[in-house]
């Protein structure tokens, strides 16, 4: 019992619908005219492999390759497969004397030819690497779409050349080539834009060139235009030194006032610091008043009776001394007026 063949770029694959043993497999590809697959590169294991992911539940299948132990003795079934490509798992192959392909891992590893696996067969004469010359873009259906896809992408790009880019490389061209093809250029354009979109178009709102300069696309002869282009192209230059002189004065003008910002944040924290010092001086004074003497107020003396009393009489010994001494010299300044 198969399933309908599944064909890819001219490759037709037969899989079979039930699991069966490696010599059910050959007999089952000899009965649909099909033998067993031969993988000549990666591309083709990549293809089987897709097939697998795609139409089979059980996702491993028997390949045209059996033998003993070793790498060297496996062959490949198919009589006219003279590949040499192998893609054998890590350790492998060992404890089986038939190749099972693995989608997951793109791999094979070695089973026992009795174990039933799914069947997959290849037409005969459709080998995909056979058929007709194909490198490997052609081969892979990926790498068609991408090679097909850049093919597009290119005749697209070679269309995107505008005319105004025309007008541009014809400026920056050889002089010899502007005389030449300046006529034609300028025709197309005022068949495609007006001049005033031209002018939107060549140049900013702010860098419209003169009247003069724009109505050369209407009469003017090559040389004349070309004068007027060059006359722009001064202005633009002239326009271009301005405005660069002009973001260097804004710079100074900016480096300037952030020096005025600095030193006015260096003002205002001296302020501070000296406000916060005062403050402290005027806290210190309120809080630690000093007594005449000088020194602080001894507060533990406050209210004792001998501390009065000893004010007390240093006040009366002072007092006496200066009658003393009042006394003393009232006694010579009157034994010196009777002198007299």
């Amino acid at each position: 019992i198969t399933q309908a063949p599944l064909c890819l770029f001219e490759s037709p694959y037969v899989i079979s619908s039930t699991k069966m043993n490696k010599v059910e497999c050959d007999a089952f590809c000899e009965e649909n005219t099909a033998n067993p697959p031969c993988i000549e590169n990666e591309i083709q294991n990549d293809v089987i492999r897709k097939i697998i992911w795609q139409r089979l539940d059980n996702k491993r299948v028997h390949l045209g390759l059996e033998g003993g132990t070793t790498e060297e003795t496996f062959g490949w079934t198919n009589n006219a497969c003279m590949s040499t490509y192998s893609n054998w798992g890590p350790n492998q192959p060992q404890n089986g004397d038939c190749a099972i392909h693995k989608w997951d891992t793109y791999e094979w590893v070695a089973k026992p030819c009795t174990t039933d696996w799914m069947c997959l067969c290849e037409k005969e004469g459709t080998n995909p690497g056979t058929r007709r010359r194909l490198d490997n873009d052609e081969l892979h259906p990926h790498g068609m779409y991408h090679k097909l896809r850049r093919l597009v992408s290119s005749k697209k790009n070679a269309t995107k050349i505008t005319k105004l880019d025309n007008f541009r490389m014809l400026v920056v061209g050889k002089p010899q080539r502007q005389a030449k093809d300046f006529s034609r250029v300028i025709s197309s354009f005022g068949t495609s834009i007006s001049p005033m979109g031209f002018q939107q178009q060549m140049f900013p709102s702010h860098q419209v060139p003169s009247s003069a300069a724009t109505n050369m696309f209407a009469n003017g002869t090559s040389d004349e235009m070309l004068s007027q282009l060059k006359l722009v192209e001064s202005r633009l230059k002239k326009d271009t030194v301005a405005q660069n002189k002009e973001l260097m004065e804004l710079k100074a003008n900016l480096h300037a006032s952030g020096q005025e910002l600095m030193n006015e944040l260096k003002f205002l924290i001296m302020s501070a610091c000296a406000f916060l010092g005062g403050l402290i001086v005027l806290l210190a004074f309120i809080f630690f008043p000093r007594n005449p003497r000088g020194g602080a107020t001894n507060h533990s003396h406050v209210g004792t009776t001998l501390d009065e009393d000893e004010d007390v009489d240093e006040d009366k010994k002072l007092l006496e001394t200066s009658r003393q001494f009042i006394q003393e010299n009232g006694q010579r300044f009157s034994v010196i007026e009777r002198g007299n």
